[in-house]
C-alpha cells in the first residue's frame, strides 16, 4: 500500500505532467501539420522560447525527452527546414541549433495556440492566486536547481 505522501506527490506529477501533454497537444492541433510529433512541436516552441537552450542535450534536459528522439526529431525539423544543426567536424555531434526563416509561419501558429492555452487554463483564476502560484512555482524551480546540485545531477536547463 502507497503511503499518503506517494499518491499525493504521484497525483501532482501526474497534474503535471497532463498539464505539458495537453499543450502540446493544443500546439500539434493549431499547426494542423500531422507531420510534426509532439518532440518536434516541443522543440520548436523551446528554441522560440529559450533560444540560448540551443544543443540537443540542452534540448534533452529542458524537455525530458531521450536523446535519442530529441536527435530524431532535430533531423526531421532540419529535413523540413525549419532549424539548422551545426555538426562538429571533430566528433559528428550536433551542436548550436538555430530557427530558420521557414519555421517562422509556424512559429506565429505556436504563439496564437500558446495564447489560446494559457487563456483557457489560466483566464478564471483570479490574479492574486495566480501571482501566488507564479511564485511557488519559481521557489520549486529554485529547490530543483538546488536538488540537481546537490546529487550532481548535471542539468544546464531545467
Amino acid at each position: 500500500m502507497y503511503s499518503s505522501y506517494m499518491k499525493r506527490a504521484a497525483g501532482f506529477f501526474g497534474l503535471l505532467s497532463g498539464l505539458n501533454k495537453t499543450y502540446l497537444d493544443v500546439c500539434c492541433k493549431a499547426l494542423g501539420d500531422p507531420r510534426l510529433s509532439r518532440a518536434e512541436v516541443a522543440i520548436l516552441l523551446s528554441l522560440q522560447g529559450e533560444p540560448l537552450c540551443n544543443t540537443a542535450n540542452g534540448l534533452c534536459a529542458r524537455l525530458g525527452f531521450s536523446k535519442g528522439r530529441i536527435s530524431q526529431a532535430l533531423v526531421s525539423l532540419e529535413e523540413k527546414g525549419f532549424l539548422q544543426a551545426g555538426v562538429s567536424s571533430r566528433d559528428r555531434r550536433l551542436h548550436p541549433i538555430c530557427l530558420l526563416p521557414a519555421a517562422q509561419p509556424a512559429l506565429a501558429r505556436l504563439e496564437q495556440a500558446s495564447r489560446f492555452f494559457v487563456e483557457q487554463i489560466l483566464g478564471d483564476i483570479p490574479q492574486g492566486d495566480l501571482d501566488t502560484t507564479r511564485r511557488v512555482i519559481q521557489n520549486i524551480h529554485r529547490n530543483i536547481h538546488q536538488l540537481r546540485q546537490t546529487l550532481d545531477l548535471t542539468s544546464p536547463h531545467i
